[in-house]
């Protein structure tokens, strides 16, 4: 079977908006599309004769994920100065890690070849600034389905892959990934399974050396700015749901869960004071981000609920919550 007919299944597992895809289609090869779902699109896709499949796959996976983890290189006692950094920047390591990884001169061009249930690398674009790694695999897993009353297992694979930006300037890393739409499967652990074939591509890469990217101090000032607004009575932001963690002594949790957006005034004031006089930290925050609702965590971790990372909603998250970063203007520039 095609991998690209894997790669189609796996969009529409995704629910992708097919108005984002007519869109990509629009924009790259200048086709207005007659079909009205991915699966009926996918089906008929040689009736257009000048779109490369290849390449509107690619263009539809880059920015197709609902998931992001920050990550932050931790300098080390000895050289490298940082694990990741130094393989990427200096020529030597870096024409070592290419051979390592089997990457080849792809001048910004998606090769996916045959998978296996492996990560492996499909597409590797460098600037100055950032590098930008693809990673595809196929995973194997087991379904019991019930047929007329017998129930029975069902060996099927799924298409997944994750996209990695590592910022060489900050020494951050940006892992954006879907979640996998199996019950059987435990996210969590396919979440460890990424990192580490990330750190695998590398020498000196580890859990110990690769951490979670902390935004409290983001996420708190938004909230003293959400609180502010409903206190001069012009609410601009809208905070479903704030959670606050007392890291001191016994860790404890408050939390505050809005009604069509709307707090209990009593608990939300309830949480202004921890955090203002208690020195609470805010650990989660779900809120309206361009019309999208998105749920961030202390550690950098990032989901969107509704929707998923297109550049618009990167760029404000970014600027809201990552001081600024320009990641979102190297995603412009890419394909």
């Amino acid at each position: 079977m095609s991998i690209n007919i894997k790669r189609w299944e796996r969009i529409e597992l995704l629910d992708i908006n097919f108005n984002y895809i007519k869109k990509i289609i629009k924009k790259k090869f200048a086709y207005e599309i007659r079909e009205i779902s991915v699966k009926d699109f996918a089906r008929n896709i040689k009736a257009y004769k000048n779109i490369d499949e290849d390449i509107l796959l690619s263009l539809i996976e880059k920015n197709y994920y609902k998931r992001l983890s920050i990550l932050s290189m931790k300098p080390l006692k000895s050289n490298p100065e940082f694990p990741v950094h130094e393989e990427l920047t200096n020529s030597v390591f870096n024409s070592e890690f290419k051979r390592n990884n089997r990457i080849g001169i792809q001048c910004n061009k998606e090769v996916v070849g045959e998978l296996d249930d492996i990560y492996k690398v499909t597409y590797y674009y460098e600037q100055e600034r950032f590098v930008e790694i693809k990673l595809a695999k196929i995973i194997n897993y087991s379904e019991e389905i019930n047929n007329n009353g017998i129930h029975m297992n069902k060996n099927t694979n799924i298409y997944d892959c994750y996209n990695i930006i590592i910022d060489l300037s900050e020494k951050i890393i940006f892992m954006f990934y879907n979640d996998l739409p199996v019950n059987n499967i435990n996210n969590g652990s396919e979440y460890t399974k990424k990192k580490k074939a990330f750190y695998e591509l590398f020498t000196k890469a580890t859990q110990g050396n690769i951490l979670s990217y902390i935004i409290s101090d983001s996420l708190r000032l938004y909230f003293l700015e959400y609180m502010e607004e409903i206190e001069n009575k012009d609410s601009r932001k809208m905070i479903s749901l704030v959670e606050t963690m007392n890291l001191i002594g016994s860790k404890k949790s408050t939390r505050s869960i809005a009604h069509e957006f709307t707090h209990d005034e009593c608990s939300i004031n309830a949480i202004k004071e921890l955090v203002i006089k208690h020195n609470y930290s805010i650990s989660a925050i779900e809120c309206k981000i361009n019309s999208e609702l998105v749920k961030l965590k202390s550690t950098g971790e990032i989901n969107i609920e509704t929707g998923i990372f297109d550049e618009e909603v990167l760029q404000s998250v970014c600027e809201e919550f990552i001081d600024g970063n320009e990641v979102y203007d190297f995603c412009k520039l890419r394909y």
